[in-house]
């Protein structure tokens, strides 16, 4: 008695002509064996798992249609599920492979990583999955051979990162936002917040949180303090709608972080997401 340990496939569907059915006949052994070899050559071929699709000419200073600033952490890039979104998958394809239609600021780049029952920690030693380097105007960027289980049907979720470069990334436009792009941190409410009280930032209109803006702080040698946070806000109207304070996240471990440090204000990488495509790889191809 034989074992098939691995599936027979032909090169090519639909081998059997007419001619090999007969009408109120047996099929033979060879039939068969075609018919199964054609099978498992369709459930071996490559399909889409998961298709993410927005405008491709959206008004230019519309926050939504996939538009944002890629955080220096890794945050959900698409309207997903945090705990994951399930998605169908034939039984035995082990590898999946990812076509992003994407546009980012010019030489910037930003880290994409996704999610699998494999590997579903975007913190962990194997990520990012890819890296977008822009071009200021829409690409395509594609990666193929990530892996996922064997089963039928996966969870997936897509995670992004900036990747910042805290000595050239362009510091704080201070024309359009206010205030300073350097100094010094006088004093700090708590361990999400910092003020300069020589600093005037915009409390309304273009503030240095809706632009995207990350804050670095070192000391007095120049070594980095903090790692790198996002300013979620700006604080009150400190008269003239300026303020000294700026909100961020995440927080600083320690106030010996904040009072006293250098401060950097630079701009995080704008990323427009036009389409997601995941496919299922064909079995040959893992």
């Amino acid at each position: 008695m034989s074992i098939f340990r691995a599936p027979e496939v032909p090169t090519r569907y639909g081998a059997l002509d007419d001619e090999a059915f007969e009408d109120m006949a047996d099929d033979g052994a060879e039939v068969v064996r075609e018919v199964v070899r054609g099978s498992n050559l369709l459930t071996g071929r490559e399909h889409l798992v998961y298709r993410w699709v927005t405008r491709a000419n959206p008004p230019a200073s519309e926050v939504g249609w996939g538009l944002a600033c890629a955080p220096p952490f890794w945050q959900l890039a698409l309207p997903m599920l945090p705990e994951g979104t399930p998605v169908e998958k034939k039984y035995g394809l082990r590898r999946v492979r990812m076509r992003i239609r994407a546009e980012i600021d010019d030489q910037r780049m930003v880290e994409i990583h996704l999610a699998t029952s494999n590997d579903s920690d975007p913190n962990a030693a194997s990520a990012p999955t890819m890296v977008l380097r822009g071009v200021g105007a829409p690409e395509v960027y594609e990666v193929e051979n990530i892996p996922v289980r064997r089963a039928a049907g996966e969870v997936i979720a897509l995670y992004m990162r900036a990747r910042v470069d805290l000595g050239n990334d362009p510091l704080l436009d201070t024309a359009t936002f206010g205030g300073a792009s350097s100094g010094v941190i006088d004093s700090a409410n708590n361990l999400f917040s910092m003020r300069d009280v020589g600093a005037g930032w915009n409390a309304t209109g273009n503030m240095a949180h809706l632009g995207g803006h990350y804050l670095v702080t070192r000391d007095q040698a120049g070594a980095q303090r903090m790692g790198a946070a996002e300013i979620r806000a700006v604080g009150p109207d400190a008269g003239a709608g300026l303020t000294d304070e700026l909100i961020f996240s995440p927080p600083a471990t320690d106030y010996r972080h904040l009072i006293g440090a250098n401060y950097e204000i630079r701009k995080l990488p704008h990323v427009r997401f036009f389409s997601v495509a995941i496919y299922a790889q064909d079995r040959g191809s893992t």
